[in-house]
């Protein structure tokens, strides 16, 4: 399983929208996706609920419970992409240590 995490200190660069777009692309190219958000708000834990699919999959975790997760379900998922909050540096430090790739994003000037 490859690890993507979305990480970024500031809140409302579009982390939660990247991280679905690209499950969902990935997805559709026939990969299995599962999405770990570990952002207190939820955002994409919500999203799927309100999507009411089963691809890809969505699990709201507590960031400590990343690792052992990821350790659990390394065969179950091609791709697991990680959302993470803003303004939490050992969340943000965590998960990129865990992932294979770390996207930055950032609101566009």
């Amino acid at each position: 399983m490859r690890v993507a995490a979305a990480v970024q200190l500031k809140g409302g660069t579009g982390k939660s929208t990247a991280i679905l777009n690209a499950a969902v692309a990935a997805a559709a190219r026939g990969l299995s996706v599962a999405i770990a958000d570990t952002d207190p708000q939820a955002s994409s834990a919500m999203w799927a609920a309100a999507r009411g699919r089963d691809a890809p999959f969505v699990t709201s975790i507590a960031a400590r419970q990343l690792p052992g997760w990821l350790a659990e379900n390394e065969a179950a998922f091609d791709l697991t992409l990680v959302d993470t909050p803003a303004h939490d540096t050992d969340t943000l430090a965590d998960a990129a240590k865990l992932a294979d790739l770390a996207i930055i994003v950032t609101e566009p000037t």
